[in-house]
């Protein structure tokens, strides 16, 4: 595993070493002496306070910024429900975060990290998705090289064993109605007709739910395309004209705005003396716009 990303990510609750537990079970989040345990259905990540890359809060809940591997979120979610019903809960949590973070404050992580890249060598290690220690990459919804071996066969098994079940359906409900009264007869030899399209049509939403199941679990093992990465030395942005480096003085603020050529709201990209450098559809994005922007900020004011 490298450095480059949080090595306990994903483990199982039962499995975590014992510096990253803390001996409880159930959703929570926890501060140990060597980093921060988040736990969620019984599926953990453990991060060193030298990793935690920021902390913010937004809507109700707080984002702790961890370099996890991709397609994973370059965060973990924690809601008032880990924390309490205290008034200040989310507002306390970042403040004890931050304080944690590597030197007094999660800044340093950010900037400890730095390699000095040049904006084509940033580049060059984002397109070969080479790990670039300390970066963050948002999770984009345009899935890459998606394929789906076997599916068809599978949904046409399905759709097949669907008629076959209405066939038998069908014959054991016609040989049944030979023993009925002979006035209850049309209507029991009515429904067994009715079988082979029963049998067929739920054959037909096996085969739909199947590919949708299919379909969802093999996404999430694709790569994505990389819309936008957040690295120490600065920022690789997927604008709609094409893909744009930027050194982090050439950044003034990532806000909202509309977007061409559709002017829907999407992620807006602005120098320091305002000028527009370029525009994110939202629909790129696979997490809530407010939310980049917030940790795009956040991560920008921690890098500069």
């Amino acid at each position: 595993m490298s450095e480059a990303w949080v090595e306990l990510d994903g483990v199982r609750e039962g499995e975590l070493p014992a510096h990253a537990s803390d001996g409880r079970s159930g959703d929570r989040v926890g501060f140990l002496e060597s980093g921060l345990l988040h736990v969620r259905d019984g599926r953990a990540v453990f991060a060193r306070w030298s990793d935690v890359l920021g902390v913010l809060a937004h809507d109700g809940a707080a984002y702790v910024l961890l370099p996890r591997r991709p397609p994973s979120q370059p965060w973990v979610e924690v809601d008032r429900a880990m924390l309490g019903d205290e008034p200040d809960a989310v507002k306390a949590f970042a403040r004890r975060v931050s304080e944690r973070g590597s030197g007094g404050g999660y800044r340093d992580a950010v900037r400890k990290r730095r390699q000095n890249l040049t904006d084509t060598a940033l580049e060059s290690k984002v397109r070969r998705r080479e790990p670039v220690p300390g970066a963050l990459e948002v999770p984009s919804t345009i899935v890459l090289g998606r394929r789906y071996p076997w599916l068809g066969a599978v949904q046409l098994g399905a759709l097949g064993l669907g008629g076959v079940l209405g066939y038998f359906a069908f014959v054991g409900i016609f040989m049944a109605t030979m023993a009925m009264p002979r006035d209850a007869r049309p209507l029991a030899m009515l429904f067994s007709y009715a079988m082979p399209v029963v049998g067929v049509v739920l054959g037909a939403w096996g085969a739909r739910e199947i590919g949708r199941r299919w379909r969802a679990a093999k996404d999430r093992t694709l790569p994505r395309q990389r819309v936008l990465v957040l690295a120490p030395d600065g920022c690789v942005v997927g604008f709609r004209g094409g893909v744009r480096t930027l050194k982090w003085t050439q950044v003034g603020e990532f806000g909202t705005g509309p977007t061409e050529p559709n002017y829907d709201m999407g992620l807006v990209v602005r120098a320091p003396n305002g000028d527009k450098l370029g525009d994110l559809d939202a629909g790129w994005l696979d997490a809530p716009l407010r939310l980049v922007v917030a940790v795009a900020e956040a991560y920008r004011k921690a890098a500069r």
